[in-house]
């Protein structure tokens, strides 16, 4: 089909599509825009409440705090300070976590420990391990386990310098209620 308008009509033709197509999509985006802006204003309000809600609060708790008589919660408080310093202050000793998941992580199947203590006696750490095992051979491979930490601490394992575990662990062949006392080396702090 052959276009018979002159070229100077056919450009305007062009501007005036660009120009409509331009007001509609202007239309079309503050249309949106002003959609968005009215489906937030509840949530803009709720939040500006809330916060206002939670600021009176504060300030109300703040002021009952200051007439209760602080006076008497102090001591209560720099008890349990002190005693958190002396959780977090381990002076090179090994982290009880560490030791913890290190001797879980050795026990193997058929092994449940039930207790886990952890002590600094003097520059020694000492750490109590009580449990079931459901055989003896269960029992034996678990310290076997420790023992070879003992003897490779450079493989991440807690560097054990002693493990005591009486005899009274290993009389009976099943369901065995044990106990094993460890003294870590001072060697590897951290």
């Amino acid at each position: 089909m052959i276009n018979i308008l002159p070229i100077d009509d056919r450009k305007e033709i062009k501007k005036e599509y660009f120009r409509r197509f331009i007001a509609v999509s202007l239309v079309l985006l503050g249309a949106t825009f002003a959609m968005a802006i009215v489906m937030l204003l509840p949530t803009v309000l709720f939040l500006s409440d809330y916060e206002q809600n939670y600021k009176d609060q504060l300030a109300y708790t703040s002021s009952k705090l200051a007439d209760a008589g602080l006076s008497e919660i102090k001591p209560f408080v720099d008890e349990l300070n002190r005693k958190t310093k002396i959780l977090t202050d381990t002076n090179g000793f090994q982290s009880t976590s560490r030791v913890a998941g290190e001797i879980l992580s050795l026990g193997g199947p058929g092994v449940a420990i039930s207790s886990f203590s952890m002590r600094v006696d003097g520059k020694k750490e000492l750490v109590s391990v009580s449990g079931q095992s459901a055989t003896r051979k269960n029992l034996l491979d678990f310290l076997d386990n420790l023992k070879k930490c003992k003897a490779l601490p450079l493989n991440g394992c807690v560097p054990f310098e002693s493990i005591v575990s009486p005899v009274s662990n290993i009389l009976k062949d099943k369901d065995i209620s044990f106990s094993i006392t460890m003294e870590i080396s001072s060697s590897n702090p951290k």
